[in-house]
Protein backbone atom coordinates (compact mmCIF):
# COMPACT_ATOMS: atom_id res chain seq x y z
CA UNK A 1 0.00 0.00 0.00
CA UNK A 2 1.04 3.61 -0.42
CA UNK A 3 3.01 4.58 2.69
CA UNK A 4 1.87 8.20 2.33
CA UNK A 5 -1.62 7.12 3.36
CA UNK A 6 -0.49 5.46 6.59
CA UNK A 7 -0.83 7.44 9.83
CA UNK A 8 2.32 5.68 11.13
CA UNK A 9 5.01 3.29 9.86
CA UNK A 10 4.59 -0.29 11.03
CA UNK A 11 6.87 -3.29 11.25
CA UNK A 12 5.01 -6.64 11.15
CA UNK A 13 6.22 -9.71 13.00
CA UNK A 14 4.88 -13.18 12.21
CA UNK A 15 4.73 -14.31 15.86
CA UNK A 16 1.41 -15.88 16.96
CA UNK A 17 -1.22 -13.91 18.88
CA UNK A 18 -4.41 -14.77 20.72
CA UNK A 19 -7.58 -14.14 18.69
CA UNK A 20 -9.80 -11.42 20.13
CA UNK A 21 -13.03 -12.30 21.86
CA UNK A 22 -14.99 -10.65 19.06
CA UNK A 23 -13.29 -12.86 16.50
CA UNK A 24 -14.20 -15.94 18.54
CA UNK A 25 -17.75 -14.65 18.83
CA UNK A 26 -17.97 -14.32 15.05
CA UNK A 27 -17.03 -17.99 14.83
CA UNK A 28 -19.48 -19.18 17.46
CA UNK A 29 -22.56 -17.29 16.29
CA UNK A 30 -22.18 -18.99 12.94
CA UNK A 31 -22.61 -22.43 14.50
CA UNK A 32 -25.86 -24.06 15.67
CA UNK A 33 -26.77 -23.48 19.30
CA UNK A 34 -29.44 -24.36 21.81
CA UNK A 35 -32.37 -21.97 21.48
CA UNK A 36 -35.01 -21.24 24.05
CA UNK A 37 -38.60 -22.12 23.19
CA UNK A 38 -39.99 -19.49 25.55
CA UNK A 39 -38.54 -16.18 24.47
CA UNK A 40 -41.06 -13.53 25.41
CA UNK A 41 -39.24 -10.20 24.89
CA UNK A 42 -38.27 -9.18 21.38
CA UNK A 43 -34.64 -9.83 20.44
CA UNK A 44 -32.32 -6.82 20.53
CA UNK A 45 -32.36 -4.94 17.22
CA UNK A 46 -29.61 -5.58 14.64
CA UNK A 47 -26.53 -3.47 15.00
CA UNK A 48 -26.26 -0.44 12.69
CA UNK A 49 -24.00 -1.17 9.73
CA UNK A 50 -21.56 1.43 11.03
CA UNK A 51 -21.12 2.44 14.66
CA UNK A 52 -18.77 3.43 17.43
CA UNK A 53 -18.84 1.74 20.84
CA UNK A 54 -16.83 2.98 23.80
CA UNK A 55 -16.64 0.68 26.80
CA UNK A 56 -14.89 0.40 30.14
CA UNK A 57 -13.51 -3.13 30.27
CA UNK A 58 -12.76 -5.05 33.45
CA UNK A 59 -10.67 -8.18 32.98
CA UNK A 60 -11.20 -11.33 35.09
CA UNK A 61 -8.14 -10.22 37.09
CA UNK A 62 -9.59 -6.73 37.69
CA UNK A 63 -7.42 -4.82 35.19
CA UNK A 64 -9.15 -1.85 33.56
CA UNK A 65 -9.04 -0.49 30.02
CA UNK A 66 -11.06 1.85 27.85
CA UNK A 67 -11.89 0.16 24.55
CA UNK A 68 -13.19 2.01 21.51
CA UNK A 69 -14.71 -0.14 18.76
CA UNK A 70 -15.45 1.06 15.23
CA UNK A 71 -17.67 -1.41 13.43
CA UNK A 72 -17.93 -1.05 9.63
CA UNK A 73 -20.03 -3.74 7.98
CA UNK A 74 -20.03 -2.15 4.47
CA UNK A 75 -16.24 -1.97 4.69
CA UNK A 76 -16.07 -5.56 5.99
CA UNK A 77 -13.91 -4.55 8.95
CA UNK A 78 -13.79 -3.40 12.55
CA UNK A 79 -11.07 -1.94 14.69
CA UNK A 80 -10.64 -1.86 18.46
CA UNK A 81 -8.46 0.67 20.28
CA UNK A 82 -7.42 -0.63 23.70
CA UNK A 83 -6.20 1.93 26.24
CA UNK A 84 -5.06 -0.12 29.22
CA UNK A 85 -4.64 1.34 32.67
CA UNK A 86 -0.96 1.82 33.45
CA UNK A 87 0.13 1.26 29.84
CA UNK A 88 1.37 4.32 27.98
CA UNK A 89 1.02 2.69 24.54
CA UNK A 90 -2.37 1.98 22.99
CA UNK A 91 -2.96 -1.38 21.32
CA UNK A 92 -5.10 -1.67 18.18
CA UNK A 93 -6.85 -4.77 16.92
CA UNK A 94 -7.90 -4.58 13.27
CA UNK A 95 -10.23 -7.38 12.16
CA UNK A 96 -11.09 -7.87 8.49
CA UNK A 97 -13.86 -9.85 6.84
CA UNK A 98 -11.18 -11.65 4.85
CA UNK A 99 -10.11 -13.45 8.03
CA UNK A 100 -6.98 -11.37 8.53
CA UNK A 101 -6.37 -9.76 11.91
CA UNK A 102 -3.63 -7.37 13.01
CA UNK A 103 -2.56 -6.39 16.51
CA UNK A 104 -0.45 -3.28 16.31
CA UNK A 105 1.06 -0.60 18.52
CA UNK A 106 1.74 2.69 16.71
CA UNK A 107 4.07 3.93 19.46
CA UNK A 108 6.55 1.14 18.76
CA UNK A 109 5.70 0.57 15.08
CA UNK A 110 5.08 -3.10 15.88
CA UNK A 111 2.46 -5.36 14.34
CA UNK A 112 1.46 -8.99 14.79
CA UNK A 113 -0.67 -10.42 11.97
CA UNK A 114 -2.72 -13.56 12.26
CA UNK A 115 -5.42 -15.44 10.39
CA UNK A 116 -8.83 -16.13 11.89
CA UNK A 117 -10.96 -17.10 8.89
CA UNK A 118 -14.45 -16.30 10.17
CA UNK A 119 -14.55 -12.63 9.28
CA UNK A 120 -16.45 -10.13 11.43
CA UNK A 121 -19.80 -10.17 13.16
CA UNK A 122 -22.88 -9.68 11.00
CA UNK A 123 -25.24 -6.83 12.01
CA UNK A 124 -27.89 -9.46 12.87
CA UNK A 125 -25.57 -11.58 15.03
CA UNK A 126 -28.03 -11.32 17.93
CA UNK A 127 -30.79 -13.09 15.98
CA UNK A 128 -32.11 -16.11 17.89
CA UNK A 129 -30.42 -15.03 21.09
CA UNK A 130 -31.81 -16.77 24.18
CA UNK A 131 -33.62 -14.68 26.77
CA UNK A 132 -32.11 -15.28 30.22
CA UNK A 133 -33.41 -12.72 32.72
CA UNK A 134 -33.97 -9.04 33.43
CA UNK A 135 -32.01 -6.63 35.59
CA UNK A 136 -31.05 -2.97 35.95
CA UNK A 137 -27.78 -1.56 34.59
CA UNK A 138 -26.77 2.05 35.24
CA UNK A 139 -30.32 2.65 36.44
CA UNK A 140 -31.83 1.38 33.17
CA UNK A 141 -34.12 -1.70 33.02
CA UNK A 142 -32.46 -4.31 30.82
CA UNK A 143 -33.11 -7.71 29.33
CA UNK A 144 -30.25 -10.20 29.45
CA UNK A 145 -29.62 -12.33 26.36
CA UNK A 146 -27.30 -15.29 25.94
CA UNK A 147 -25.57 -16.00 22.66
CA UNK A 148 -23.40 -18.90 21.53
CA UNK A 149 -23.98 -21.55 24.17
CA UNK A 150 -20.75 -23.46 24.71
CA UNK A 151 -21.53 -27.17 24.68
CA UNK A 152 -18.73 -28.55 22.50
CA UNK A 153 -15.92 -30.34 24.34
CA UNK A 154 -13.28 -28.66 22.21
CA UNK A 155 -14.63 -25.24 23.18
CA UNK A 156 -14.42 -26.24 26.82
CA UNK A 157 -10.78 -27.13 26.28
CA UNK A 158 -10.19 -23.78 24.58
CA UNK A 159 -11.77 -21.88 27.45
CA UNK A 160 -10.60 -23.33 30.78
CA UNK A 161 -11.96 -21.57 33.81
CA UNK A 162 -15.00 -20.12 32.07
CA UNK A 163 -17.69 -18.89 34.46
CA UNK A 164 -20.67 -19.09 32.10
CA UNK A 165 -22.08 -21.57 29.61
CA UNK A 166 -22.74 -18.63 27.28
CA UNK A 167 -19.90 -17.14 25.30
CA UNK A 168 -21.51 -13.73 25.76
CA UNK A 169 -24.33 -12.34 27.89
CA UNK A 170 -25.73 -9.19 26.35
CA UNK A 171 -27.55 -6.62 28.49
CA UNK A 172 -29.89 -4.48 26.38
CA UNK A 173 -32.24 -1.65 27.32
CA UNK A 174 -35.86 -2.82 27.55
CA UNK A 175 -36.99 0.44 25.95
CA UNK A 176 -34.91 0.56 22.77
CA UNK A 177 -32.47 -2.38 22.77
CA UNK A 178 -29.35 -0.24 23.23
CA UNK A 179 -26.59 -2.35 24.82
CA UNK A 180 -25.39 -1.23 28.23
CA UNK A 181 -23.14 -4.13 29.16
CA UNK A 182 -21.87 -7.47 27.92
CA UNK A 183 -20.02 -10.16 29.81
CA UNK A 184 -17.90 -12.85 28.17
CA UNK A 185 -17.63 -16.48 29.25
CA UNK A 186 -14.47 -15.85 31.30
CA UNK A 187 -15.95 -12.98 33.32
CA UNK A 188 -14.50 -10.17 31.21
CA UNK A 189 -17.05 -7.35 31.48
CA UNK A 190 -17.56 -4.33 29.23
CA UNK A 191 -19.77 -1.49 30.44
CA UNK A 192 -20.93 0.58 27.50
CA UNK A 193 -20.54 4.33 27.91
CA UNK A 194 -21.17 5.26 24.26
CA UNK A 195 -23.06 3.57 21.43
CA UNK A 196 -23.15 5.85 18.38
CA UNK A 197 -24.80 4.56 15.18
CA UNK A 198 -23.32 5.90 11.94
CA UNK A 199 -19.94 6.85 13.39
CA UNK A 200 -16.91 5.88 11.33
CA UNK A 201 -13.22 6.63 10.82
CA UNK A 202 -11.42 8.35 7.94
CA UNK A 203 -10.08 5.85 5.44
CA UNK A 204 -6.42 6.39 6.34
CA UNK A 205 -7.07 5.33 9.93
CA UNK A 206 -7.78 1.79 8.70
CA UNK A 207 -4.39 1.43 7.03
CA UNK A 208 -1.86 -1.00 8.54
Amino acid sequence: RNDKRRPWPLRCNMSPATASLFAWLALLVGTPGVLSGQIEPVNPPPWPEQLRVRAVTTSPQGALSVDTIYYDWPGNRNIIRIQSQGNASDLYDLELGTGQEYYYTPATSSCTPMTFPVGILRPDWLANATYLDSTTVQGVPCDIWGKAKMLDVELDRAAPGRISEWFIRYFASVEDGTPLRWIFFDGRQQDIVEFTPGATLPEEAWEV
